[in-house]
């Protein structure tokens, strides 16, 4: 319940973030209004609707916002799929990455993969040494995607520099470089 309740304002801040046009304004407002609406349901719910298709009512909606969350964030990841893929492109052109490791690093599901065969194959270490060679590409590809579309942090080229130099390292530590 309250989890549910509170990540649909969560959703209404991610929009803000994420999203674009006038929208985003409204949001957040629109994210806790729908959060304090489900909450107050729920409540009612339990206090005034003691039958049993009150309650199967609740419970549907329930399980209709869970989908509706996993939606949201099924799009919320393939947006932010696209949006790596775009800003790696340079590091691919220029050697410092294969366009394989940009794909690993951009695929929840493959990368959950690449993730579990090390653990597998190699341990603990293994694991480690991959996961951070795939945090630092993504914290590069998010710098610089932020950077272009915000422009409003100065450190960010300074940043993104710094995320550049780890990658031989963190590259040939994850055995791949």
């Amino acid at each position: 319940g309250h989890a549910l309740f509170t990540g649909a304002v969560g959703l209404g801040f991610a929009y803000v973030r994420l999203g674009r046009g006038a929208g985003k304004v409204i949001a957040p407002i629109l994210g806790l209004l729908a959060g304090m609406a489900r909450h107050a349901l729920w409540n009612g719910t339990l206090i005034i609707g003691q039958s049993g298709l009150a309650l199967l009512a609740v419970i549907a909606l329930h399980w209709l916002v869970v989908i509706g969350m996993f939606i949201f964030v099924g799009f919320v990841l393939a947006s932010e799929r696209k949006a790596m893929l775009v800003e790696l492109n340079e590091e691919v052109a220029w050697g410092m990455v294969s366009a394989d490791e940009v794909r690993r690093t951009c695929s929840v599901g493959t990368r959950l993969g690449t993730s579990l065969g090390a653990w597998f194959t190699g341990g603990a270490g293994s694991l480690r040494a991959k996961e951070r060679f795939y945090r630092n590409l993504s914290a590069l590809a998010l710098c610089k995607h932020n950077q272009r579309r915000l422009a409003a942090d100065r450190n960010a080229a300074e940043e993104i520099q710094t995320l550049r130099a780890r990658i031989p390292t963190t590259r040939a530590l994850a055995g791949l470089g």
